[in-house]
Formats: C-alpha cells, structure tokens, sequence
C-alpha cells in the first residue's frame, strides 16, 4: 500500500470565516426543516385525530336520523302528486317539479282539526 499524503489548503482568515458562516447557516436550516417537520407531524396527527371525531360524529348522527325516521309514520302520497326530479343534462342543475296536493283530496279528519284550531284562535283573539 502507498502512504497516502494528505492535501492542505491554506485559506485566508476572511474564507474560513465565510466557510464557518456558511456551515452554521446550513446546520441552522436543517434545524428549522427538522423543527418544521416535527410540527407538521404533530399537527397532521392531530387531524386524523379531528377527522376520525367528525366520521364518529356523523355515524352518531346518521344513526339518530335513522331511528328518527323509524318513529316516524310514513304518509303513502300518491304516485302522481309525488316531487318529480329529473336530470336533462349533467352540466345543468337539478331542475325540481312540485305538485301540490288538490284540496279535494285532502283528508276530512284534517279539515276538522284545522277548522278548530282556527276557531280557538279567533276564541283567543276575541278577549
């Protein structure tokens, strides 16, 4: 093996105070990347955390509304009063037919009701 001879530079005092610089500036960004990627970790946990909340809550919430919908009693509307929705094109929006329920039509126990509370109303209004 040949002995190897090691090459000096010789820098004046102005380039090794540069170099100096120039490596402290570099260690000093790499601890700010460093710092910085700690903190978007900390930060990206804590929004799977908040996203993890949110899917929970909106289960709870969708579970609520189903057995909200469960105690509710259907009314059977009839096919030709129903809303219509149809899409003509996908670039225009949803266009929406209402159909309003003829008063004919109406149920009789509704009218009966409805004439007595108006009745009680204008009982009310009276004194």
């Amino acid at each position: 093996m040949t002995d190897e001879n090691p090459v000096y530079l010789k820098l004046s005092h102005s380039e090794a105070a540069g170099a100096k610089i120039d490596l402290l500036s570099t260690e000093m960004s790499l601890l700010n990347i460093l710092k910085i990627a700690k903190r978007y970790e900390i930060l990206r946990e804590k929004e799977l955390e908040l996203k993890s909340d949110i899917k929970k809550s909106i289960k709870k919430l969708n579970m609520a509304m189903t057995k909200t919908k469960s105690v509710f009693p259907f009314i059977n509307v009839p096919t030709n009063i129903r809303r219509k929705e149809k899409r003509l094109d996908e670039r225009e929006p949803v266009k929406k037919e209402t159909k309003f329920i003829p008063e004919e039509n109406v149920d009789e126990g509704l009218e009966s009701q409805l004439k007595d509370i108006q009745e009680r109303l204008k009982a009310i209004g009276k004194y």
